[in-house]
């Protein structure tokens, strides 16, 4: 598959071997050794229970303390914090290019929320129309990413792009109140 000139992270034999040779492999190699084993990278898998904890105790308070209406945005960043822990725990655990790419649409969701948070905030869309353009934007963050992938550049500087729209527009939000 174009995109990576990394070799499969799992030797033959491993469980997920036949998965990376089937789906690719990822375009990255992180610091934690890949072992061959079910979950081939311990620290980074069960690092992201912080993830999917933290987002059920979002929930929890937001359900306990919204007295006057719930907030969507609110709603929406629980979920996608258990959404990335848990998107980033099947990466951690498999280590092939198809998982890599749900870590990413779990990074997309978070990072993306925030980007449109501060749009709401700037005026630049309607808080009514939050949810939609959240699940369509995973449109663009999708092509993006096969786009980069398939160009031989680092993918992760898709992500590099939301974040600094949303560094840029917190600043913006910030400046104006």
């Amino acid at each position: 598959m174009m995109g990576s000139n990394l070799p499969n992270p799992h030797p033959p034999g491993c469980f997920w071997h036949q998965y990376a040779e089937k789906f690719g492999v990822p375009d990255i190699k992180y610091c934690e050794e890949t072992l061959c084993q079910f979950v081939t990278e311990p620290a980074n898998t069960w690092s992201n229970l912080s993830f999917i904890i933290v987002g059920i105790l979002i929930m929890i308070w937001h359900n306990k303390n919204s007295r006057e209406g719930r907030s969507r945005f609110v709603e929406l960043y629980g979920l996608n914090t258990i959404f990335v822990g848990v998107t980033s725990l099947i990466y951690h655990l498999s280590n092939n290019f198809l998982t890599q790419f749900i870590d990413f649409l779990g990074m997309y969701a978070f990072f993306g929320l925030l980007l449109l948070g501060n749009l709401e905030l700037l005026g630049k869309m309607k808080k009514e129309s939050l949810l939609k353009v959240y699940l369509l934007s995973f449109i663009p963050y999708s092509a993006v990413f096969f786009i980069f992938r398939y160009a031989g550049i680092p993918v992760q500087l898709s992500m590099l792009i939301i974040i600094l729209g949303g560094l840029v527009t917190k600043l913006v939000v910030v400046k104006r109140y």
